[in-house]
């Protein structure tokens, strides 16, 4: 994690699509489009689909929802999804019992799978 650097301001405009459990999310990798945000909770998968993409989804709600993260850190990510499981679980021993605290990942690429991907991983700075 000390490749981390300041990102002034997370700021992502998006629909809330599905909350996938691993597997579910695994098979769901190669359908997604590059800027599709995720977000890891209690060991589901939330994706939020770029509001451009929103016709190409199913979707629980078509409700425009603005993810945001001030005094952000960005980390480029690049590995499968057990070493992005490993980031998450380092990221989360600086929350300090923040019950508000966030992490987001933006995929910036297309066509991926769970063996490798690319991802901007963002969360709060303390």
């Amino acid at each position: 994690m000390n490749n981390a650097e300041l990102y002034m301001e997370f700021k992502e405009e998006c629909v809330a699509g599905l909350l996938v459990n691993r597997n579910e999310f695994s098979r769901r990798l190669k359908k997604m489009k590059k800027g599709t945000v995720i977000e890891c909770v209690d060991g589901k998968y939330q994706i939020y689909y770029p509001i451009d993409d929103v016709k190409k989804h199913e979707q629980d709600s078509s409700e425009s929802l603005s993810l945001r993260i001030d005094s952000a850190a960005r980390i480029r990510f690049e590995g499968g999804l057990v070493e992005y499981e490993e980031l998450l679980k380092e990221i989360n021993k600086t929350r300090a019992g923040n019950c508000d605290f966030k992490v987001f990942g933006k995929l910036r690429e297309e066509d991926v799978d769970a063996d490798f991907f690319i991802a901007d991983v963002y969360y709060m700075m303390q």
